[in-house]
Parts: C-alpha cells; structure tokens; sequence
C-alpha cells in the first residue's frame, strides 16, 4: 500500500522473487535428479559404480534442501521480530495521543508537528504490519516446495535402506530378490515395509551386520569442530556410528555436544551421507532450534 511520509521497503517483492526463484530452480531440479536415482535403483543392487553415482545425486539432493530450508527459514524469522516491533508502535501512537503536557503553551506549528510525528509513527507501524503478513503469506505459499522436499527425503531413506542391504548381502555372500528391493524403492509404505522384512528375513540373524567401506565406517577419522549456535553456545561436532533399526547395519550420525558432554541436537543418521552433509544438517538444525 502507498503511504504519505514514508517510502515502501520493497522487502515483500524482493522476498516473492527469491522464493519464486526457488521453487523453479529446486522443484525442476530435485523431481528431474529423483526421478533419474530410481532408475539408476531399479533391477536389484547397483554395481559399485553405480552405487557411487547415486550417493553423489542423493548428497546433491541433500546438500540443496539444507540450503533452501535454510533460506525459507531465514525468511519466517523476519516476521516475528517486525510484529513484535509493529504492535509496540501502534500500541504507542494511542498513548501518545492523550499524553497530557502540562506547563507547555503549544503553538499551532509545534502542534502540526507532533501531529506529523504521530501519523509518521502510525505508517512505520502499519507497513511493519503488512510486511510481516506478507512474508508470513509468501513463505506459506511455498508450500510445493516443502512437498518435494519432503519427496527427497523419502527417497533418501529409502535408498539408504537398499545400499544398507545390498552391502550386507555382498558381504555375506548372499543373493537378494530384486523384485523386494525395487519395492522399497517405488514401493507403498505398505509395501517397502513387508519388502524390508522378507529381505532381513533372506540375510537371517546369523549375518554379521558390518558395512566395510560406507561412509559409517570411513567417517570417523574426521576431526571435531566447534560451532556456535545463535544463543552464542559453543558446541562441538562429532561424528559417531549408530545401528540402522531397519537392516542394524552401523549407519554414520553428526551429533552437537555442549560443554557438559551432553548431546543437545543430531543429524539424521545415514549409511549414503558425506561428513559434510551430516555435519551441514547438524548446523541447520542447531541454527533453527529457536525457530
């Protein structure tokens, strides 16, 4: 809306343009990258080969919804604090209004100016208003984007869960049936579920569960590192092995450590995932814990 002492911050616009240019740029990514990994899944277990490429799609994947989370949550933090700021305003301009001065004679100039102040005052809060309504507005219109980041992170897990399989199977010597895997991949919940346990029902309890040569196991010669969240704690990063609930193959996990030792927040666990990755979800998740 147009105002008479102010001029407008653009804030709205330069906000809808960005997160226009999210949605083109991710969602056309994302579907064209996922839709490329099922194929390159599908017929059973990849070759070595091709199981490198699809960590190399699926941590691209990642790496992406990190940063676009990152961006539309920076995007919903402006809100709180302009509202904040507006309600403090328009709350003041009414007080203000029947403060009495007593022992001051005012001239019609020192009147007209305290009116010009005041209406002045009434516009920085009414567009401090709107422009948290607006971005409140454009971050929940981008709701396409939460739904292929929530598509990506479906796929992530559940090829995850195959390359746990095929590695186990590999090392054990043992043959799995390729109809089961592509169902955990393309599969219904339903039906990646009763894949999964006909397979941990192939392998058996007998089968050592160790996955020589995944990210879990090369992870752990990584240094740690300090980070500093937004309440300006000091954390340090670490990278630690957790057991799969699905296959109990060790899977890697970045995990944030406060002074005491005790662990405050944690990445996703995952058997694809680089260091950098985990590590770079830990950091989001930290940064937006106050969210």
């Amino acid at each position: 809306m147009p105002y008479v002492n102010i001029p407008e911050t653009g804030l709205e616009g330069s906000i809808a343009t960005q997160i226009g240019k999210l949605r083109g740029q991710f969602e056309s990514t994302v579907d064209s990258t996922l839709d490329s990994v099922k194929e390159d899944m599908k017929g059973g277990c990849p070759t070595p080969e091709k199981a490198d490429t699809v960590k190399t799609k699926i941590n691209s994947i990642k790496d992406l919804s990190v940063n676009i989370k990152d961006k539309l949550n920076r995007f919903q933090r402006l809100a709180g604090p302009l509202g904040i700021a507006s309600d403090s305003i328009l709350k003041l301009v009414p007080f203000l209004k029947g403060l009495p001065i007593p022992g001051i004679a005012l001239t019609a100039g020192v009147t007209s100016t305290f009116s010009d102040i005041l209406h002045l005052a009434k516009e920085f809060g009414t567009q401090l208003k709107t422009s948290k309504d607006s971005i409140e507005s454009l971050v929940s219109q981008a709701g396409s984007l939460t739904q292929v980041l929530d598509k990506a992170s479906d796929l992530s897990s559940r090829v995850d869960t195959v390359l746990e399989f095929c590695n186990i199977a590999e090392e054990a010597g043992v043959e799995l049936n390729e109809e089961e895997l592509d169902k955990i991949i393309d599969g219904t919940e339903g039906e990646a579920a009763l894949s999964i346990q006909n397979l941990n029902n192939t392998l058996g309890t007998s089968v050592e569960r160790t996955s020589a040569g995944s990210i879990a196991t090369a992870a752990f010669d990584e240094g740690l590192e300090e980070y500093v969240g937004p309440d300006g704690t000091v954390y340090t990063l670490k990278l630690v092995e957790v057991v799969s609930p699905i296959t109990r193959a060790p899977q890697a996990q970045a995990i944030a450590l406060n002074k005491q030792g005790i662990k405050r927040f944690e990445s996703s666990p995952s058997f694809s995932s680089t260091p950098e990755i985990l590590k770079k979800e830990l950091k989001f998740n930290i940064d937006n814990s106050q969210v």
